[in-house]
């Protein structure tokens, strides 16, 4: 995102870079929220119930623009310019500095 901005810098770009999104390896994943004028498109992260969902070690099911129900209980905001990383291990929450 920084070689991104930089370019946008030396091209005189008007327009914001904004960008949400999830990546994952099939066993690690990363979802972050990053924008030049602090607008990303939301994200959202939690265990609503679904046929995915199990009990155990890793309660995390859905990655979602916007909580897909009403229970607020296990709907998590990724904030602005910050990400989170899943492993085995668990969750870690990052910091994105551009």
């Amino acid at each position: 995102m920084r070689n991104v901005a930089r370019i946008m810098e030396k091209n005189h770009s008007d327009e914001p870079m904004r960008i949400s999104c999830a990546l994952t390896d099939g066993k690690e994943m990363w979802a972050f929220r990053y924008s030049s004028d602090d607008q990303s498109p939301s994200m959202y992260f939690g265990s609503p119930h679904t046929r995915a969902s199990e009990e155990g070690a890793h309660p995390i099911t859905t990655i979602a623009s916007e909580p897909s129900d009403s229970d607020a209980a296990h709907w998590f905001k990724v904030e602005e310019r910050n990400g989170v990383h899943w492993t085995e291990s668990g969750l870690n929450h990052f910091a994105i500095v551009v």
